[in-house]
């Protein structure tokens, strides 16, 4: 099913003009079609000297309209099948896991936020009492597609919104988003015999027809499903990630896959640009996961431009969730991937030990579901707009992410400045959802979003939404001293420039880099740099080094290719404020943050 063009060349250059006289050598660059026989179709351009072009490039699908594709997902056996009534169920609380009873204990449960499940089929609304759909007039069957009831879908989507029901109320692990309008959407037009299926395929009608109707309109959707594009440059991936940028308000979560632990293994559409791709962590037994499971999919990845493949340089994985040793509603129906099969329907079953970033991913769907029902139930931020980008929940999720053992992008000191080009863990991404963390870093009392959209002063604790325009930036300064020897997390989001054009044409338009940098309150001192060329994500968590005024610069330096233009995004900083003692406060005012240990070098 997969056909690539050998390599024609393989170059190396220097690019020039990044961040002073900075240059970085790319690494090997080899021309390649992408994956799944869907080639790229580039308009005629100006050539440049690192190979990339600045014209748009349209995206078509060549060859047969319908692709067959692997849901990322372990089966389990019916012997998995649990009917422990509550007293007895040992199974993980994910919500306890991941800080959700923080929001709960709050009042928020996912009210007035739509959340959807787009993926082969549909869940079951009634699965022997227990009540996974808050909706019944919520299924939207692309065109063409079956729309089968289907195992996989209910175990997802019961994980993002299900609500207890049946007998044995309150026993199992409800959804993470239990009060969310929880709403499904189907794609597949065929399966792939024999029960249990994990193959079916989908054609351009019947995938963008389905997700079509759900941005835009959800406040989130998840897909637990995926196919090979390691480049992230194939034509269903670039199509989700031009519904995405248009649709902002819509936060797209999707699973890496199992196709760990090798690296370069992230599948489409986690190796696209404009959504959430979510790793899965391991359950050490006792129900702790912190460790990702050898089967994620993860980096580093290949980075596909127009024409061009640049290998092991983008870090595709953004966060990891729970995804070994689970439990959910169970459907046996003989529809869906259960075609051909016998049923296996009873009372009160629910599936257990289910693992695979399939399950990973509706839990980081639901998470953000949760943080923009906050959004719309926070008087302070209910009537801002920003609150519910998806730039922004991307960047509150990841920058309150917890560091998991062997957690590194690659930090080092570079001149004086603590610097990465990596961005994100390969792994594991910002690190394991915390929405504990993510309750404080967006609803606690620091600053929430800053009036305008070019910066400006903040506390220890906040986010933003901004635009930064081509060859400029956009500054920070905290109002408030940092406390020296404590850490100062920060993550900006940012969306590659793609179109959706039609279910036959989509346009890779460009990709703006945004630096994230971290300077001395006089911008005198540069402290840290997060400066990945090939990532939308930069991401810094470092010691700061003493007391003092610190200051965060968000800037655009020359696109990796297309056209310049202004570029929005979603900030988050994390830090430690401290009142310094009265003469030390003197000094440090005096001489603007002076007292800073580290110094650029020349």
């Amino acid at each position: 099913m997969q056909a690539f063009i050998s390599p024609a060349a393989v170059t190396s250059c220097n690019r020039p003009g990044r961040r002073g006289n900075r240059s970085r050598p790319f690494a090997a660059v080899q021309l390649a079609a992408c994956a799944l026989a869907l080639p790229l179709m580039a308009a005629p351009s100006t050539a440049r000297a690192d190979g990339f072009s600045d014209a748009t490039t349209t995206i078509t699908p060549s060859g047969a309209a319908v692709l067959t594709i692997d849901p990322f997902q372990t089966f389990q056996a019916s012997s998995d099948l649990q009917t422990s009534v509550p007293s007895t169920f040992g199974g993980a609380n994910v919500a306890n896991i991941i800080g959700a009873n923080r929001f709960y204990t709050n009042g928020i449960t996912g009210q007035g936020s739509i959340v959807a499940n787009v993926e082969a089929g549909h869940f079951w609304g009634d699965v022997d009492g227990h009540e996974t759909l808050t909706s019944r007039t919520s299924f939207v069957t692309g065109t063409g597609a079956l729309g089968d009831f289907d195992r996989h879908a209910t175990w997802v989507g019961m994980m993002i919104g299900g609500q207890n029901g049946g007998q044995f109320q309150g026993g199992y692990q409800t959804g993470i988003a239990n009060g969310a309008d929880l709403r499904s959407g189907a794609i597949a037009t065929s399966w792939t015999p024999p029960a249990y299926s994990l193959s079916f395929s989908f054609s351009s009608t019947s995938i963008f027809s389905a997700y079509q109707a759900y941005f835009g309109t959800a406040d989130a959707i998840n897909s637990s499903w995926g196919f090979t594009d390691t480049t992230g440059t194939n034509f269903f991936t670039t199509g989700l990630d031009g519904l995405a940028r248009a649709n902002p308000r819509t936060t797209f979560v999707v699973s890496a896959g199992n196709s760990g632990p090798g690296t370069n293994t992230v599948g489409s559409p986690g190796s696209g640009y404009n959504a959430i791709t979510v790793a899965a962590l391991h359950n050490d037994g006792s129900n702790n996961y912190n460790s990702v499971a050898s089967f994620s999919s993860r980096g580093p990845q290949d980075f596909g431009g127009p024409g061009i493949t640049v290998t092991g340089v983008r870090a595709a994985v953004d966060i990891a969730a729970p995804g070994d040793s689970l439990t959910s509603a169970f459907y046996g129906g003989t529809t869906g991937g259960n075609t051909g099969g016998a049923a296996q329907d009873g009372t009160n079953l629910y599936s257990g030990g289910l693992a695979g970033t399939s399950f990973a991913s509706p839990i980081t769907a639901a998470a953000d579901t949760l943080l923009n029902s906050a959004a719309r139930n926070t008087p302070a931020i209910s009537g801002n707009a920003n609150a519910r980008d998806a730039r922004v929940l991307k960047a509150v999720i990841q920058n309150s992410a917890t560091k998991i053992p062997g957690w590194t992008n690659g930090q080092s000191t570079v001149n004086g400045v603590i610097t990465t080009t990596q961005s994100l863990d390969y792994a594991s991404g910002a690190g394991a959802l915390n929405l504990n963390g993510a309750f404080d870093q967006f609803l606690s009392g620091g600053t929430k979003d800053v009036t305008g959209t070019g910066g400006g002063s903040i506390t220890a604790l906040g986010w933003d939404f901004g635009t930064v325009a081509a060859g400029s930036h956009n500054d920070y300064p905290f109002s408030v001293f940092l406390k020296g020897g404590t850490n100062l997390t920060l993550t900006l989001d940012w969306f590659r420039d793609r179109t959706f054009v039609s279910t036959s044409s989509t346009t890779d338009n460009a990709f703006r880099d945004l630096n994230l940098e971290v300077w001395n309150s006089t911008f005198t001192s540069e402290i840290a740099t997060s400066d990945s060329l090939y990532n939308d994500v930069e991401h810094l968590s470092f010691t700061v080094p003493s007391d003092g005024l610190y200051a965060i610069r968000v800037s655009q330096a020359a696109p990796i290719f297309g056209a310049t233009g202004p570029e929005s995004y979603g900030l988050a900083w994390s830090g430690t404020a401290t009142v310094p003692e009265p003469g030390a406060a003197a000094i440090l005012l005096a001489v603007g943050g002076a007292a800073l240990t580290f110094r650029r070098r020349n």
